[in-house]
């Protein structure tokens, strides 16, 4: 089979109308997304935590490892949990009653030295719309600390219920 020589700028054209394309479909460069707008999905076996989706913050969104060096080769050690905080303000249900969540973390309490509740937990950020951008998969974790804070008459601040989850799995994805 014969090589194929070409002349003159017949062959450019297909690349130049794909470049011209290209250019019209992009209209402005994508703007990092706001760590302020996020929600969090939290299930426990089969049931889904609908009413407890509003956090105050989200800590623990990253993925390190640690290398054991020998005779100058590493190897990954994968005996490490990953720990992720969920704050939020204490909360109860208008008429007074205790929301799924609460009443998860109060059973947890009745059997803490007992017994462990494992939790699937997405933390999403989402754009301006509410649409999910990017997410970050905790699966099975396990409620390690549950922390109210300090009680302060002089503050005036809020109760803030910070609870602390250890796993093995943790996924970030985008969407």
């Amino acid at each position: 089979m014969a090589a194929r020589i070409f002349t003159g700028r017949a062959h450019l054209q297909p690349i130049a109308s794909l470049a011209k394309k290209a250019v019209s479909v992009v209209v402005s460069p994508p703007f990092p997304l706001p760590a302020y707008r996020f929600v969090v999905f939290i299930t426990a076996g089969s049931m889904p935590f609908l009413t407890d989706v509003r956090f105050q913050s989200v800590s623990g969104l990253a993925v390190s490892r640690t290398l054991d060096w020998e005779k100058n080769y590493p190897s990954i050690k994968t005996d490490e949990a990953k720990s992720l905080t969920l704050s939020r303000g204490l909360t109860s249900i208008a008429d007074g009653a205790v929301s799924a969540l609460a009443s998860a973390n109060l059973d947890q309490l009745q059997l803490w030295d007992q017994r462990l509740l494992a939790f699937d937990i997405l933390v999403a950020s989402i754009d301006m719309k509410g649409v999910p951008k990017a997410a970050w998969k905790f699966e099975r974790a396990i409620l390690t600390d549950l922390d109210w804070g300090e009680l302060n008459a002089e503050n005036g601040q809020l109760i803030i219920e910070r609870m602390t989850f250890s796993c093995k799995n943790m996924r970030p994805f985008t969407l």
